[in-house]
């Protein structure tokens, strides 16, 4: 990562301190989350099943997958009366700052790493004997399967801290809410999977590349087969929408960002293909043979055919993005147009704030995964991406022409990421 110097704020502003102590969960917050996350479930059909749980006592690291923000609802229902700790994005602190702080979170830059939030780990299960809580996808899951997770790291941290590892899945929280989708919330049943999946005494028998595999075998799930198993129905008219922005790319004639949505309907406007969208989450081409019958199916095509334009050099993604930066969680900066350049070397942003030219530059090896969000709340519900340095998180909103080319971003940079480990090693 490089950046020419910070960008000229001409002011004095406020970075956040991510190397302060992290604060233990005040007591009275615990009745107050529960209370909520009681009330906002209400009208779900949830169930949840324990494994390995019996006699699990604090302090152990919390893993979850993320879909939206009914996870951390959830979550806190599953693990009361545990007092929790969670790592949150720093854009999540917008909510308000303090009132984060005192339920015991502590905030991130996306896709960066530093030594001050492994003692912030340090403090939390040794210090506080607290549950420290982690959503290692750090995006939410659009395509209803798991997204890379880098589990080197996370064996390490695994490694370092030498507490249990429980692992919580949540089953039918990206379809009560889709995150490409244009609709609103459905009351769908929703599951959760908590499960002990290394014990304390494992940890110091098991290698880090052991402690991978675990991570790597356990952390998988599935939407749709979900959808299937337990019979939902999604029987809205509308269910498709917004599904042109992940799957951007035609498995029939090639053609990238043709695809379009109406109602339960995606289509191509290159070579006519339709497929259904079907109550029960499978997809069903109307005339002839389907390729895929599923969204995730489909997502992978695209993610084969994206390492394949990586692999022969061809891949190239070139953009102009309206840009706002986030020093600290207490107000978001218009910086302005920036340029961003994604390719075999990685990223590029360049732009001019209050008369400076800036420059950052984030190598391949830098970003296992990209920040991309539809409904954005914090900048209006606008589609952005981001990018983190040390010091500051920059959004781009791209225009409307432009929305259906993030997720293709967002697969190169994961599989440029995977490229450049294989080459490294």
């Amino acid at each position: 990562m490089e950046i020419n110097d910070n960008l000229n704020y001409k002011s004095n502003v406020k970075h956040y301190n991510f190397s302060k102590k992290p604060k233990r969960q005040a007591i009275w917050t615990l009745f107050v989350v529960w209370i909520v996350s009681f009330f906002i479930l209400l009208g779900y059909k949830r169930k949840t099943y324990r494994i390995n749980m019996k006699g699990l006592k604090r302090p152990y690291l919390l893993l979850c997958n993320h879909m939206q923000f009914l996870d951390f609802m959830v979550n806190s229902l599953v693990n009361f009366p545990r007092r929790i700790n969670n790592v949150v994005s720093i854009d999540g602190f917008r909510i308000n700052t303090w009132l984060l702080e005192t339920v015991g979170s502590f905030p991130k830059r996306k896709f960066t790493s530093s030594i001050s939030l492994l003692k912030q780990f340090d403090v939390v299960v040794n210090k506080y004997k607290n549950v420290c809580c982690i959503y290692p996808e750090a995006r939410y899951c659009v395509q209803g399967s798991q997204s890379d997770i880098d589990s080197k790291r996370l064996a390490k941290v695994i490694k370092h801290l030498g507490v249990p590892v429980v692992l919580h899945l949540f089953k039918g929280h990206h379809l009560a809410n889709p995150n490409w989708a244009t609709g609103g919330k459905r009351k769908l049943p929703i599951q959760s999977v908590i499960e002990q999946i290394i014990t304390k005494e494992e940890i110091s028998l098991l290698s880090i590349q052991e402690i991978e595999d675990i991570l790597n075998k356990k952390f998988v799930y599935n939407e749709y087969q979900y959808q299937l198993d337990n019979n939902i129905l999604i029987t809205e008219k509308n269910r498709a929408e917004g599904l042109q922005k992940i799957l951007y790319k035609c498995p029939y004639c090639g053609s990238d960002f043709t695809t379009y949505t109406k109602n339960h309907l995606i289509s191509c406007s290159k070579c006519n293909v339709t497929s259904d969208l079907l109550p029960n989450g499978l997809l069903e081409r109307k005339d002839g043979d389907t390729l895929f019958n599923n969204i995730p199916l489909w997502y992978s095509y695209e993610r084969a055919e994206v390492k394949k334009e990586l692999e022969s050099g061809l891949y190239h993604f070139e953009i102009d993005a309206k840009t706002f930066t986030l020093p600290h969680p207490s107000k978001f900066y218009d910086i302005g147009v920036c340029h961003i350049v994604h390719d075999c070397n990685g990223f590029v942003v360049t732009g001019n704030y209050n008369g400076e030219n800036f420059r950052v530059v984030k190598k391949p090896s830098e970003n296992y995964g990209l920040h991309a969000e539809y409904k954005f709340p914090y900048l209006k519900n606008n589609d952005i991406f981001s990018l983190s340095t040390r010091d500051d998180t920059f959004f781009f909103i791209v225009e409307e022409k432009d929305k259906i080319r993030i997720q293709k971003l967002a697969i190169a940079t994961e599989e440029l990421y995977k490229l450049d480990k294989e080459k490294n090693k």
